[in-house]
């Protein structure tokens, strides 16, 4: 178990007081460029305000209290009275206060520039399940740029305005065009494209607009007093290595052209980036942000009250430090750097992190997508290649231009791949999606579970307000995780962020029987659907509520991207309605998962 190394960050605001401002840039500790605004009394306060600068023919300027005479000198040095000293020893003394001032210069710039206690640590890193070891007097700390940002790629901007094709509806307040000519409400494809699809809220079966509400207890209403947030990160370019990158280099081949419904490839030019966030991406954690900070901004300031910043972390890959950062300023606006912990973990093999347990689970794997679309897509595939010339398609190549669709879309704005497939396709294409998740991260796979497990762990520490119990590691970061100020227990609200496939490892451990249940194609209604589960951008909340003062009045609910989860699917828990659970079933259900043995399937 391996820990990384952040730094704390802090944010300085000024109001207006006067009519002039003077607009100062400085540096951050990690090198971002800071405005202020601060408030002058004086123009001659402000070094660039052009009347300071060209003063008028008759302006004299007062230098009464100026510390410097006419040659440039400091009365101190204009003062100094060379011919006090004896001649010989002149010399000698010019050198000395020569000297002096050199000293006092590297001084000043040494500590001005030079490194910070804060800023520098020293770790060395060895093989899985060994800690890495901080000086004693370092400590790892909070900031946004530890490194280790995984590799990625810009792509082309959008430029939707120009590119705009005649649309069947009214694009309204969506940055994106999301509907497609021959398909009516009843089946929107754009909500059936698995981890691409672009969020919306889910439905799982709990009666929302009846039991959405806070729950009452025998005494009242009850208080909402904890809540705790797993995030996915927003819409992204796709990973390296994509199936979109076999349609890239199909259009790239000389002689190949298309007719009939494919010939916008002969014009089409392949423009996306790899693994970053895209605007859109941006906008959905932003709103996530917003949305969060109206359910639950009275915990947050509660706990700034009592001396508690929000606390956040998550990984260090780009697009989830982004996410967070996007969700952050949705929440607290651009003030969020005074109250804020932001914890950044390594991604990276050999470090141990709850947020990408994949870089520690030696024996995870990834489920196969080929045999599932060679057989869905074989018809398609036959179809389309009557319009292609020089070159000939394949169910693979036809499965990246279904993923273009979504990534072009949330990155452009909209795509003419997505007219190309029927709904058979469509849902073929969900499934296959489902079956990959459910077998290399979920339930389905023989290491899903324990790579879900150390956040599960976390995440119990942090509702029973209980030290995070070091004999059961697996994922975990001790380095982080024995710290109480990097692994706080006694805060109202946390926010972490991370992939779609820890989301679905952490269902895994969580053991709910309905999405634990392998999908079935011709089961529609089937719990778990990644288009439901984890689609860009996907949140798993648990909210905690005081109903009384006994722990059995305290109640638990599960809210995964807006919908109420039913925790009657938890083994101990009553079977309710709402799908609400009381705290000690909850925890009862919960009890036996470090007896498991899961987390030894993770090892080679």
């Amino acid at each position: 178990m391996a820990g990384d190394r952040t730094a704390r960050d802090r944010g300085d605001s000024q109001e207006e007081e006067q009519q002039l401002i003077v607009h100062q840039y400085e540096a951050d500790r990690n090198g971002t460029p800071v405005a202020h605004s601060i408030p002058s009394q004086n123009p001659r306060d402000t070094p660039y305000d052009e009347e300071s600068l060209h003063h008028a023919p008759n302006t004299k300027l007062d230098d009464s209290s100026d510390d410097l005479g006419k040659t440039g000198r400091p009365d101190w040095l204009a003062k100094l009275n060379l011919d006090q000293f004896p001649r010989e020893l002149r010399r000698p003394v010019l050198a000395l206060g020569g000297v002096v001032m050199m000293f006092i210069l590297f001084g000043v710039f040494y500590f001005a520039l030079g490194p910070r206690a804060e800023d520098s640590s020293h770790s060395s890193t060895s093989k899985h399940n060994e800690n890495v070891i901080w000086d004693a007097d370092q400590k790892p700390s909070l900031g946004t740029d530890i490194g280790y940002p995984g590799t990625y790629k810009t792509g082309a901007p959008p430029e939707f305005a120009e590119e705009m094709v005649p649309m069947s509806r009214t694009r309204g307040v969506s940055p994106i065009q999301t509907s497609i000519v021959g398909y009516d409400e009843k089946f929107n494809p754009f909500r059936h494209m698995g981890p691409l699809s672009p969020y919306f809220s889910a439905d799982f079966q709990v009666d929302n607009s009846k039991y959405l509400a806070t729950p009452t207890g025998a005494d009242g209403t009850c208080n909402l007093t904890q809540v705790h947030i797993l995030h996915r990160h927003g819409a992204r370019y796709p990973t390296s290595g994509s199936p979109t990158e076999l349609v890239r280099d199909l259009v790239k081949q000389r002689g190949v052209a298309f007719t009939g419904p494919l010939t916008f490839l002969n014009m089409y030019e392949y423009r996306l980036g790899a693994e970053l966030l895209v605007p859109l991406g941006r906008q959905q954690l932003h709103m996530s942000g917003v949305k969060s900070a109206i359910d639950y901004g009275k915990l947050a300031e509660k706990d700034l009250a009592s001396n508690k910043k929000l606390f956040v972390r998550t990984g260090s890959q780009q697009r989830i430090v982004d996410s967070a950062l996007a969700w952050i300023t949705g929440f607290w606006g651009n003030g969020w750097l005074d109250k804020t912990d932001f914890e950044v973990q390594i991604e990276e093999p050999h470090f141990n992190t709850t947020l990408a347990p994949n870089f520690v689970c030696e024996a995870a794997v990834e489920a196969h997508a080929e045999d599932s679309v060679n057989q869905y897509l074989a018809k398609t595939t036959e179809q389309l290649n009557h319009y292609v010339h020089g070159a000939q398609l394949t169910p693979m190549i036809v499965y990246g231009m279904q993923q273009l669709c979504s990534y072009d879309t949330v990155t452009y704005g909209q795509s003419a791949f997505c007219a190309l497939f029927s709904e058979e396709d469509w849902r073929g294409y969900e499934f296959t999606w489902d079956q990959r998740f459910f077998y290399s991260y979920g339930s389905g796979a023989q290491t899903g579970p324990g790579m879900g497990l150390g956040w599960l762990n976390e995440f119990v520490s942090r509702l029973t307000n209980t030290p995070w119990n070091t004999s059961y590691q697996t994922s975990e970061n001790a380095t982080f995780n024995t710290d109480p100020h990097l692994f706080p227990i006694d805060h109202a609200i946390y926010a972490d962020f991370t992939h779609d496939s820890v989301l679905t490892s952490v269902l895994a451990a969580l053991n709910l029987s309905d999405l634990a249940k392998p999908p079935r194609e011709e089961d529609h209604q089937r719990a778990f659907r990644t288009s439901h589960v984890v689609p860009f951008s996907a949140r798993m909340i648990f909210e905690k509520f005081q109903c009384g003062q006994q722990d059995s009045d305290t109640l638990v609910r599960m809210r995964l991207n807006d919908a109420i989860v039913s925790l009657s699917q938890l083994s101990k828990c009553d079977q309710r309605e709402d799908g609400l659970c009381t705290l000690p079933q909850f925890l009862a259900s919960l009890e036996s998962r470090n007896d498991q043995g899961w987390w030894d399937k993770c090892q080679l």
